[in-house]
């Protein structure tokens, strides 16, 4: 694990002890993306594209959570959990909080992470290189 992946679970760690609950595991994730403590996971889609000759070239995951707290505190946790990361204001994405879009260490050009978060949920949409993403939630292959 790379020293800004490492330091991106360390800052989920604190923040989840501080706030007396857990991050939710985001399973299938390649990169470590910070995951709001105490948010549930609701829905999980895998998916992906291919070029023209039916070979893969992203594979996306995205989860599905909701949260509990009042939106500006999770607002707070991804400003300070994904360093670099691009923010829009909520008034480009109608019905949004906010939306980020970040580059985790070690992403190639065509890897990114989204996420969107509203008043009571949080999506989570990574794209990854095919055979990157291990177990059930490969979508490479399929």
């Amino acid at each position: 694990m790379d020293a800004a992946s490492l330091r991106i679970l360390v800052l989920a760690m604190l923040l989840a002890v501080g706030c007396g609950r857990t991050a939710p595991a985001l399973n299938g994730a390649v990169f470590a993306v910070p995951a709001y403590p105490g948010a549930e996971v609701r829905d999980t889609l895998s998916a992906g594209t291919t070029d023209r000759h039916g070979q893969p070239v992203t594979d996306t995951q995205t989860w599905w959570l909701r949260f509990t707290d009042p939106p500006e505190k999770v607002v707070a946790f991804y400003d300070a959990g994904l360093p670099g990361a691009r923010k829009f204001p909520s008034s480009e994405v109608p019905g949004t909080v906010a939306r980020y879009e970040w580059k985790p260490s070690g992403a190639s050009a065509e890897e990114s992470v989204t996420v969107i978060i509203s008043a009571q949920d949080i999506q989570i949409s990574e794209i990854a290189r095919p055979g990157k993403r291990t177990g059930a939630t490969s979508w490479a292959g399929k």
